[in-house]
């Protein structure tokens, strides 16, 4: 139920518009002392204040008061005087909009619901903008899922298939750096929910203590720094899809709640005493065995089953032939145009590219071209991958363990030795790059 403060020294007319709003909670202050402390002791969804109080700056200083201690505060004017002048004033003190006293309890209460979706909107807005997960069309369409391998457009086809269904949940399988987010992506752009927001989740990178908090949000109040109420990146889903990037990374106490959303789509914020209904499609991705985990128990099987309706399976890059060159010439093409380069790729190079195994796939192809068109040349030293006087697997295994070498030292720079980020940042599992870094001989 949403809560409304309304503050007018007319003692008459407070008790008018308590019975015309009492469907909500309303609470009701004389001046703007009494508005102040109230402000300051409870939160409230709707500010409705009158601007001709006994003190000629009371009404424009409560307005600029509660919007500091309040940002997310729906602040409407209330006056008899609905002059040019005094609007502005308002608005530029913080009011939202403005309402004149010549209204009837049922063009109030008309009015105080508009207001409130309105707050719902710009505060759900402002959220996602803040925390950069709206959808950014744009960006999200210049990296398209490109490739005319067979696998390739098989992947595509099933990707059509699952954006066709609006509802269903899709499970996206495969080794890190395959595209998943990008088929995700897909999925929702195939969607009825295209004009929705798409929302990621990523699960490894979200520590697990505030991961409760990020998932479902927090009434203000509800710990020692709620100072304001967040919404949860589920609510922030409502209308459209929710991505939870590497699922199995979930922790084990957040997946029944999950699996209680799936089935009622419903849930409660930390602190919070009434359901939450939305309506937001889940898909999932993951490069680990989910019935593998599910066996040992670090992952609930019903869970597993609820998310897993439709399956899409990314495959490794090394399985896409000549997709290889394409997405090179792509990716070299775009670089090439953001930094005003003219590389190309001779017969040679291009013979190399598809002869290298690519365990970081698309991912790492994209870095590979971002070195080569700075430097002209693959992050390899020179002479290793031609194999001369070696066997083919020979001379591939060193030409891999030279450019991985090379590859993740750079990496490792750019991220101060961090293996989690530099992990995340090359997309291999860190107990996978722990190996390497020990294999090679890295020096942290």
């Amino acid at each position: 139920m949403a809560r409304i403060l309304f503050v007018d020294d007319d003692i008459s007319m407070r008790s008018g518009v308590k019975i015309s709003l009492n469907s909500y909670d309303i609470v009701v202050a004389g001046n703007k002392k009494e508005a102040a402390e109230l402000l300051g002791n409870g939160e409230f969804d709707l500010l409705l204040t009158d601007l001709c109080m006994p003190e000629k700056s009371d009404g424009l200083d409560l307005i600029k008061n509660a919007r500091e201690m309040c940002e997310d505060l729906y602040i409407v004017v209330v006056t008899g005087f609905a002059t040019i002048e005094t609007t502005v004033d308002a608005m530029k003190f913080g009011a939202d909009d403005y309402i004149t006293k010549d209204f009837s309890p049922e063009d109030l209460r008309l009015k105080v619901g508009k207001f409130l979706l309105e707050r719902d909107s710009k505060k759900k807005i402002k959220m996602l903008e803040a925390e950069n997960i709206l959808l950014r069309r744009n960006n999200l369409m210049s990296e398209p899922l490109l490739g005319n391998s067979g696998v390739h457009k098989e992947v595509k086809k099933i990707i059509s298939k699952a954006g066709s269904d609006n509802d269903s949940t899709v499970i996206i399988t495969g080794s890190s750096g395959t595209g998943k987010e990008l088929a995700a992506r897909d999925i929702h752009l195939n969607s009825l929910r295209k004009e929705g927001p798409f929302i990621t989740i990523d699960c490894p990178t979200i520590p697990g203590d505030l991961f409760e908090s990020e998932l479902f949000g927090y009434e203000k109040g509800a710990f020692t720094d709620a100072k304001q109420s967040k919404l949860g990146r589920i609510e922030l889903a409502d209308n459209g899809t929710l991505f939870f990037d590497e699922i199995g990374d979930l922790p084990p106490n957040l997946q029944a709640k999950l699996l209680r959303f799936l089935e009622t789509s419903e849930f409660y914020k930390i602190g919070g005493t009434k359901p939450v209904k939305v309506n937001a499609r889940i898909l999932s991705s993951t490069n680990r065995d989910l019935k593998e985990m599910v066996k040992k128990g670090l992952f609930r099987e019903d869970l597993y089953y609820r998310l897993r309706v439709l399956i899409v399976k990314m495959p490794d890059l090394k399985e896409r032939g000549e997709d290889i060159l394409l997405l090179a010439e792509y990716f070299l093409k775009n670089l090439n145009k953001r930094k005003g380069n003219g590389s190309k790729l001779t017969l040679g190079q291009k013979k190399v590219l598809l002869s290298y195994n690519w365990p970081g796939n698309v991912r790492e192809l994209k870095n590979v071209m971002e070195s080569f068109s700075v430097f002209g040349e693959f992050p390899f030293e020179e002479g290793v991958e031609t194999g001369i006087e070696k066997s083919f697997k020979d001379a591939k295994r060193d030409a891999v363990d030279v450019f991985e070498k090379k590859y993740i030292k750079n990496a490792l720079k750019r991220n101060k030795n961090n293996i989690t980020k530099t992990a995340a940042e090359i997309g291999i599992a860190r107990e996978e790059l722990s190996r390497k870094i020990k294999r090679l001989e890295l020096l942290l």
